[in-house]
């Protein structure tokens, strides 16, 4: 008798936590969905305004200037070496 309480009581418990980790997600899918920002510090580029991604004028011309040598074939190492003698460091 106490194996089958315990066993019924077990699968309740793994539906349970299968219902709250099923409404976790669907309430984060829907805050990205809605704009917010779900992921720690925001990207170089942006800043965080209440919780949502708003762009931050002073890094994101250097994001531009990073894509625009990009493109044009500008090698990672001189990019790298451009940033820092302007004094543009990561944000970790």
């Amino acid at each position: 008798m106490d194996e089958l309480i315990i066993g019924i009581l077990s699968e309740i418990s793994q539906y349970d936590n299968a219902l709250r980790s099923e409404k976790s997600q669907i309430g984060k899918l829907k805050k990205v969905q809605a704009g917010c920002w779900m992921g720690g510090p925001a990207p170089f580029g942006y800043k965080l305004v209440d919780g949502m991604l708003e762009e931050n004028p002073d890094e994101s011309k250097w994001v531009k200037r990073i894509y625009e040598q990009y493109l044009d074939g500008v090698p990672n190492v001189k990019i790298k070496a451009e940033l820092e003698e302007n004094g543009v460091m990561p944000r970790r």
